[in-house]
């Protein structure tokens, strides 16, 4: 049985809640998102802190990143979310952060580009 929107929206509020938690989703940085279904995604709304997301905080969307629901902005990255849910049936969520980690590593190197080996994430 599919997930209810109240289902994916309360899965949606719990990873803001742990990925703010571990330090990886400052603020208001990042956005989550769950397919809804073929046509439609639930998304994190534009502006929100992550760790403190309520009911209120997601929004649906069409795979065009248009809003469904009047009052609520999408995020600028919800095209990222919805590209990735076009592309592939698969994907059931997509979870986007902005560590300040990764942030400001992905700043310092501009200009070589940076190889892990034997780290899982």
């Amino acid at each position: 049985m599919n997930p209810t929107r109240e289902q994916l929206a309360q899965q949606i509020i719990e990873a803001g809640r742990f990925l703010y938690g571990r330090g990886w989703s400052p603020a208001t940085s990042s956005n989550y998102s769950a397919r809804l279904s073929a046509s439609e995604a639930l998304l994190t709304v534009s502006g929100k802190h992550k760790g403190e997301l309520g009911p209120d905080d997601v929004l649906a969307t069409d795979m065009q990143g248009r809003s469904l629901e009047p009052g609520k902005k999408p995020s600028a990255e919800t095209l990222l979310h919805t590209q990735l849910y076009s592309w592939k049936p698969q994907i059931g969520a997509v979870l986007h952060t902005h560590s300040v980690n990764a942030t400001v590593l992905s700043r310092l190197c501009l200009s070589y580009s940076l190889v892990f080996a034997c780290y899982e994430l």
